[in-house]
């Protein structure tokens, strides 16, 4: 479903695949969203590879992990118009991803679907809310690649969409965060 052979920041890699409805080949593109030194801090580790919410179990912990990011996806793709796309998610480990990455957006333009890989909260070392806003963070940016897919593409405009995609997606970010 998602290539974990995504480039580094801001990067774009092209996979043929066939089309299932024909024999034509459908593009479709990877984009990652950098950690920036962003996964640092202190955590709270019940077993090797689970992090844990004060109070909960490893097991609860990650089930308020799929909830709260499968609560935010759906959010953020309704709030930026992106009702008509089919999206799914999953978490994947730093080994799963491009160096320095903590998510990547693969999708499939003629089909209108796309998958979004997010950190496994085993691979954060921060707080379990830090932990939470980043993983939101993550998908609004990989929502705004997406936003993004019907502008032109070059090895030109890689640096300057990634630098336009991070600070709308924080922008959008604080101004969420700071209603409440």
């Amino acid at each position: 479903m998602v290539s974990a052979t995504a480039q580094s920041v801001g990067s774009e890699i092209r996979i043929a695949a066939p089309n299932s409805s024909d024999s034509q080949t459908n593009i479709q593109t990877i984009r990652d969203r950098s950690d920036e030194g962003n996964v640092i801090g202190s955590l709270t580790v019940a077993h090797p590879g689970t992090v844990t919410a004060p109070g909960l179990t490893p097991v609860e912990s990650r089930e308020v992990v799929q909830k709260y990011v499968a609560e935010k996806l759906t959010f953020w793709q309704q709030s930026l118009k992106l009702s008509d796309w089919q999206i799914s998610w999953a978490m994947a480990h730093r080994s799963d991803l491009k160096p320095n990455t903590v998510g990547q957006i693969h999708w499939d333009m003629p089909k209108k679907s796309a998958a979004i890989l997010v950190l496994d909260p085993g691979d954060y070392n921060m707080p379990f809310n830090a932990m939470l806003d980043d993983m939101e963070l993550t998908i609004i940016h990989e929502l705004i690649h997406l936003k993004l897919t019907s502008l032109p593409h070059s090895e030109a405009s890689r640096g300057s969409e990634e630098q336009a995609v991070v600070g709308i997606s924080e922008s959008l970010f604080a101004l969420e965060h700071q209603t409440k």
